[in-house]
């Protein structure tokens, strides 16, 4: 993933291919970087990217269809942000304050 694709760099401890074969526990991020957005990235490819309100109630969905890193555009707020990867079984779920 090169730095332009969303913006931050992460560092890493070990080679890049061993943290992307063990299916590291980083290898999913979700943030927000500025007023109304949300990123969701993973090194694997997105499958599904789900923004929940609090209430429960689906605000957004998208499905990058393999992309590296996609940008949900929604009003500030609390979300809780459901990203599924093409390399884990499970999704992870985020909570995320957006300005």
């Amino acid at each position: 993933m090169t730095s332009n694709e969303h913006g931050r760099y992460f560092i890493t401890s070990g080679r890049i291919n061993d943290n992307i074969a063990d299916g590291c526990e980083n290898s999913v991020t979700c943030y927000s970087p500025s007023d109304g957005l949300i990123v969701a990235s993973s090194v694997h490819g997105l499958q599904r990217v789900d923004v929940y309100g609090l209430d429960g109630m689906a605000v957004k969905s998208i499905t990058p269809e393999g992309a590296m890193s996609a940008n949900v555009n929604v009003q500030s707020g609390i979300y809780i942000v459901r990203v599924t990867s093409t390399g884990h079984d499970k999704p992870k779920t985020f909570k995320l304050k957006v300005k």
